[in-house]
């Protein structure tokens, strides 16, 4: 056991451990109120008296404690009541109930305070479950639920083979305005596992089965009683409190929690869940970028700086114009081809022509004016001969004027007869000789005109082809006027590769880009994560701190209604809750006291009777209380029903067996078995 020490005993400088939770505070200062302690880990703070319990040592769950006694008093510090309420309006009871589940029942009410006795299966819980479903609309403990309202859960309450619906009516009496209304529940069903949507009319008053609460909630999750306990107890929770808790950041990501329109309870309940779940999303998306980010970086050569992506971009830009150039000059090559081909093809007809007229025309004509000359060509001593002739001619001319016989010419006497036919033919002769110098002359003439012709063909001829053999090729000729004397597709082929080398470093640098960006963008979501992970704990301690406050109030309101000797714990993180009783020595003399959730009958009637009242909404018009089953012994049960008595609400109490001596004043026995 830890060793204690009272808090006016306390060191401010030194960490102590509180008697109830075993929370680390430390001491403040005193006044007449009592002395302030402060929790280290929530800053809550509230005042004890000077008898108030410290522990010097962390201690374990079994050694809480949650008093030590004052010599001066003989019992402890009992939490501060709350304030004293107004006087609380009367609250009404069920004078009938008619249902049709699990067999139907019809009972009436004599009054608030009812005991249902009988065996097992004669209907006390289909009384029960027939009272919540008209109050409420639910029922407690149906298809292994501990409360529901969802009507196909519903079902099992009744034989659909016998009934089409689940009904249950009670009739209330309202002290208040002494008058009768009716809550009426009804659901249709449709087969054994649907049902249409039920019709629930409580005639506008509201009915409440407080316990059922409390155990509902604080028997659930702790989350699930924290929240409770702050709606119960904390309907009024100071705003300006809670946000003098939280960093501008709370109330700028939850703006909910400033907004006076929704109750802070609510607002700070709803960030507590919700700041988690944030923090998860965040984690999920900065882990999503992390991931993006390096694929997007796997295998990546380093980036290309601005210069080299230039240097790329004008070597794209200088390939492309080269190969604008040799497309324009594959063009020009193209035209500068047909053109040539045009006269190529022109000068192949000159040539042909050419041939075809020397063939055709020059050398047959030459041909037969060589053969002509050739016939016609005098002989060598023609002249001589025709001298000789021309001077016998002029001789017989001579001998024939004379009119002699004697022949100048061959200087003999020769008729006259003779000398004519000599000089006829010699005459002749010289004409012939003439003739045959004439045409000789001509022939010649022709000859020497057609080897001309021919000549100046020939000429004409070689001068074309040399002209064809000294013509370049388009694509030179081309090359030479345009400088450009690369190939359309080596220069596509350059321009294709300088292009995909300038994409690939712009590529490479977007990606790098939008890795740096995804890995930013990681780094931003595992801020948030971060922010939101703290949030949810200043978020969590403000809760811890209003629950405490919560609880509190919540105790301050169950020991209000419990007896003086009775003092209330209640353990708001775990939903435990008991009295305090004192643990003595050999001699009978307390040392200590000890949370107690065993409570004897009476005890147990006690605080369920405060627990409820302390539960029941101010404006309710209906409360029942339904005491769970706790296998009443007579005299227990006959305990547990006077101390029920002061409950200012409906009580009904389902039992197998009688109390002791019969029913206590105000109470009313009904014995199920026979209804």
């Amino acid at each position: 056991m830890p060793p204690t020490i009272q808090a006016h005993q306390a060191d401010r400088q030194t960490i102590y451990f509180t008697a109830e939770h075993g929370a680390a505070v430390r001491v403040g200062e005193a006044n007449i109120d009592g002395i302030l302690i402060e929790n280290v880990d929530t800053g809550a703070r509230i005042r004890v008296g000077g008898a108030y319990p410290l522990l010097t040592e962390q201690p374990t769950e079994a050694d809480l404690i949650t008093s030590t006694v004052d010599p001066t008093k003989p019992v402890p510090d009992k939490p501060k009541k709350a304030k004293k309420a107004k006087k609380a309006k009367r609250l009404g009871h069920a004078t009938t109930l008619h249902t049709n589940i699990q067999g139907g029942v019809e009972i009436e009410f004599p009054g608030r305070l009812v005991l249902l006795h009988g065996s097992n299966g004669s209907h006390k819980t289909t009384i029960v479950r027939g009272l919540e479903l008209a109050g409420t609309a639910k029922a407690s403990d149906v298809a292994g639920r501990g409360v529901t309202s969802k009507e196909s859960m519903l079902i099992p309450l009744i034989d659909p083979a016998v009934d089409n619906t689940i009904m249950a009516a009670m009739q209330v009496h309202l002290p208040a305005t002494d008058t009768e209304v009716e809550c009426v529940y009804t659901a249709k069903v449709k087969d054994a596992k649907h049902a249409s949507k039920a019709v629930h009319s409580t005639s506008g008053i509201k009915v409440v089965f407080p316990l059922r609460e409390v155990h509902e909630h604080l028997r659930g999750s702790p989350e699930k009683a924290q929240a409770w306990l702050l709606q119960t107890a904390c309907g009024n929770l100071d705003r300006a409190a809670v946000l003098a808790r939280l960093s501008d950041k709370a109330t700028t990501l939850f703006p909910a929690l400033v907004n006076k329109g929704t109750p802070i309870v609510d607002s700070l309940l709803a960030a507590v869940k919700e700041a988690p779940g944030r923090a998860r999303m965040a984690k999920r998306k900065s882990d999503a970028a992390l991931q993006e980010a390096d694929r997007l970086a796997m295998g990546l050569a380093p980036p290309a700086s601005e210069e080299q992506i230039e240097e790329l971009r004008e070597a794209s830009e200088s390939s492309d114009w080269i190969l604008d150039q040799a497309i324009a000059d594959e063009a020009a090559t193209n035209a500068v081809a047909s053109v040539q081909q045009i006269d190529r093809d022109a000068s192949q007809a000159r040539l042909r022509a050419l041939q075809e007229d020397v063939a055709d025309r020059v050398d047959p004509r030459l041909t037969q004016a060589l053969a002509a000359q050739t016939r016609f060509k005098p002989d060598s001593d023609h002249e001589q001969k025709q001298i000789d002739r021309n001077a016998a001619i002029r001789l017989i001319q001579t001998s024939l004027a004379k009119g002699t016989d004697h022949c100048l010419f061959c200087a003999g006497t020769l008729p006259r007869e003779v000398q004519g036919t000599i000089l006829s033919g010699l005459q002749q002769q010289v004409g012939a000789a003439i003739e045959l110098a004439a045409d000789y002359t001509r022939w010649t003439e022709q000859v020497s005109v057609l080897t001309q012709t021919r000549g100046t063909l020939e000429a004409e001829y070689n001068r074309i082809q040399a002209s064809l053999q000294a013509t370049p090729a388009a694509s030179q000729e081309v090359a030479d006027l345009s400088g450009c004397n690369v190939s359309v597709l080596d220069a596509r082929a350059v321009a294709s590769l300088a292009r995909k080398n300038h994409d690939n470093a712009v590529d490479r640098t977007a990606s790098w880009k939008r890795s740096r960006s995804a890995r930013a963008d990681s780094e931003m979501h595992a801020q948030d994560q971060r922010t939101y992970e703290s949030l949810a704990k200043d978020l969590q301690a403000t809760v811890a701190w209003a629950v405490d406050e919560a609880a509190d109030t919540f105790v301050a309101r169950v020991q209000a209604l419990l007896p003086a000797d009775d003092v209330f714990w209640l353990d708001a993180r775990t939903g435990r809750y008991g009295l305090v009783k004192a643990v003595t020595d050999a001699e009978g003399h307390p040392i200590r006291h000890r949370r107690d959730s065993a409570l004897c009958g009476a005890e147990w009637a006690r605080v369920t009777m405060a627990l409820a009242g302390a539960s029941t909404p101010a404006d309710a018009d209906l409360a029942i209380l339904v005491p769970e089953d706790r296998a009443w012994d007579p005299k227990t049960l006959r305990a547990t029903m006077q101390g029920l008595v002061k409950y200012p609400g409906m009580v009904v109490i389902t039992t197998t067996i009688k109390p002791y001596r019969g029913a206590p004043k105000g109470w009313h026995m009904i014995d199920t078995d026979e209804l």
